[in-house]
């Protein structure tokens, strides 16, 4: 007796401990639908009929307790029931539930009718399950049959009850991600119907005799127990989803984990739909950097360290070459993680390789606006003599397949200082690393004569904020003064590297320099005013708008916030100096009184000579 009592100790963990096998990565909220076929011929005898058993109908019955007890095994699964023949009735369902005894009951209570409509239990499972299963998990359709379909169903609307079987299944997970499985019970069902159902239904077929329809009621459990829960808007495809984009957006091209169908009124939604759309940026204006059929606008440019497009720059300068609105698929463009600017020089017959090969302008790619990658080229006196003497204006690159406009290149310009240009056009030109005016002025009249205020800083330093990536740049520019009729100078802030469109130019502090005196007392002194502008892009009525969330990045003036973390705009204050007048600065001998005893002296000396000289005899 106790050999018996430990054998069935042994038995009963063994089935505990298969079953938690079985469900071990089970997801916790599964919801089934079965649904078996209660035609006429179910009521056929398999096997030693009587009126306990035997009968097609009795071995689905049994088989369906089975699977009820598998599956409710574990909390948060639920079961429902849909018995159909020519149609659904409701006397044969049972909603999805977590109650074995009342499922099992509503088995016992099922009749037979005629005919088999397999749409209409695939439809009518579908339309429970939308209303009755909560939250995110698995839910599936089982779909028995003992034949063939027979009664169509205007849903579906094929005209043939086996396509319509067919495309219920399909319809049911494609749209809600329900997955079917199908099996055929007996000789006579319709085997390749049932196939094409669990295909399109992205489950499986299965075939039983007799009592074996027990077994693979079975193996469905464990089937759908082994199935992951699927979540929506993870960014994992999981069964049965049949995409998930990380979001559970719609007009994206995928929706609900389901892929949906692209039309032209989805451009310009501010939404990218994957696979159709390249970029999508709320509008259908072209010229933007998105055409309005969203498409990419790819293009290529030269540029200056303020992000203004240029077509001609000074040797000594340092530019920007740009190919932009590129998007994230940069294999269409044939580039690799080497994203290499090779520059030449137009020529009649042979282009002027300038910077090619190993000692190309290596680029990086930057994540701004719709994918952009930027090379600096510091335009050398070797770059410009690698081409013919006087042929300077058609310097051009090429990336990819792609080709950028000319480019002319101006010899240095050596104007001392801002306030020496005479017209406006010379005077604007110098806005570039290298422009010794500009760069004289602010770094001798501001930065190096205010050392307290300035520390080290000089044109053209990056100013970063170690706070964030991005790194700004203090440009140093000549700049016509239209009132005054002279060349004035400024400097400003510019965000230039691992910036993206959320920083603004931050603002340019604008100099008016006044001389009082004419060097009579050998000594010049002059002074100079300030007029601060921010920057076009700056200003938030909100400051949790701008690119930073800690307010003491901003300067408050009237209601607006204007990004400003370097505090800068307070150093753009007007001051005055004193310095020794170049042109007054004299050697000691030219005084006027200096001059008078210089001149004697030099005619004693000469007298001297001829008094001494000796005389010839007669």
């Amino acid at each position: 007796m106790k050999r018996c009592m430990y054998i069935i100790f042994i038995l009963l963990i063994s089935f505990i401990f298969q079953f938690n096998l079985i469900f071990a990565q089970a997801c916790e909220n599964i919801g089934v639908f079965s649904l078996t076929d209660l035609s006429g011929s179910m009521n056929q005898c398999v096997a030693n009929c009587s009126e306990q058993g035997g009968k097609m109908i009795d071995i689905a019955r049994d088989a369906n307790k089975v699977f009820i007890d598998i599956l409710l095994n574990f909390s948060g699964n639920k079961v429902g029931l849909i018995g159909y023949s020519r149609e659904v009735d409701d006397v044969n369902s049972y909603p999805l539930s977590y109650d074995s005894i009342s499922l099992k009951n509503k088995i016992d209570e099922w009749y037979l009718g005629e005919g088999t409509c397999i749409c209409c239990g695939i439809n009518q499972a579908v339309n429970k399950t939308l209303l009755e299963f909560e939250g995110e998990g698995v839910k599936s359709i089982v779909i028995m049959s003992d034949g063939k379909a027979n009664v169509k169903c205007e849903e579906q609307g094929t005209g043939s009850a086996t396509e319509d079987a067919i495309k219920s299944a399909c319809d049911a997970y494609n749209n809600y991600g329900i997955i079917v499985y199908a099996v055929g019970f007996g000789s006579n069902a319709d085997m390749d119907t049932l196939t094409s159902i669990a295909n399109c239904g992205l489950g499986k077929v299965y075939y039983g005799e007799n009592n074996g329809l027990i077994d693979i009621y079975k193996q469905i459990a464990q089937d759908i127990g082994e199935l992951p829960c699927s979540v929506c808007g993870n960014g994992i495809i999981e069964v049965p989803e049949k995409c998930d984009d990380g979001n559970n957006d719609s007009s994206d091209g995928c929706f609900s984990c389901k892929k949906e169908v692209y039309s032209l009124d989805m451009c310009g939604d501010n939404i990218l739909f994957m696979g159709e759309e390249r970029c999508d940026d709320g509008n259908t204006l072209s010229g933007d950097g998105c055409s309005s059929i969203c498409d990419l606008e790819t293009k290529v440019y030269w540029e200056n360290l303020n992000g203004e497009r240029i077509n001609q720059a000074h040797i000594g300068e340092t530019i920007r070459l740009v190919f932009d609105n590129l998007g994230d698929n940069l294999g269409i463009y044939h580039l690799t993680d080497d994203y290499s600017f090779e520059v030449y020089e137009k020529d009649l017959f042979l282009n002027d390789e300038i910077r090619t090969g190993d000692n190309a302008i290596f680029g990086i790619y930057y994540n701004e606006g719709f994918g952009k990658i930027i090379g600096e080229w510091t335009i050398t006196e070797e770059d410009y003599k690698k081409t013919e003497v006087g042929d300077y204006n058609n310097f051009y690159f090429v990336i990819g397949s792609y080709e950028s406009d000319f480019l002319k290149i101006l010899i240095p310009d050596i104007t001392p200082w801002c306030s020496n240009y005479v017209d406006e056009s010379s005077c604007n030109n110098c806005n570039y690393v290298g422009c010794s005016a500009a760069e004289n002025s602010l770094n001798e009249d501001i930065f190096q004569e205010n050392p307290d205020l300035w520390n080290n800083t000089r044109c053209w330093d990056y100013i970063e904020d170690n706070l964030t990536s991005c790194i700004y740049q203090l440009s140093c520019n000549c700049i016509w003064d239209n009132l005054a009729n002279k060349c004035n100078y400024a400097w400003g802030l510019n965000p230039v590297i691992d910036c993206n469109s959320s920083y603004p130019k931050i603002g340019i502090c604008l100099y008016n320099r006044n001389v009082f005196d004419d060097c009579e007392d050998r000594f010049l002194e002059y002074s100079w005013t300030t007029n601060w502008v921010w920057g076009a892009d700056n200003g938030y009525t909100d400051y949790n708008n701008g690119p930073s969330s800690n307010i003491n990045d901003y300067a408050l003036e009237g209601t607006t916030y204007y990004y400003d973390p370097f505090k800068l705009s307070e150093k753009c204050i007007g001051g005055a100096n004193i310095i020794l007048c170049p042109e007054q600065v004299q050697l000691p001998f030219f005084g006027f009184y200096n001059f008078i005893i210089t001149f004697f002296l030099i005619f004693g000396v000469y007298s001297l000579i001829y008094l001494t000289k000796p005389k010839k005899s007669l």
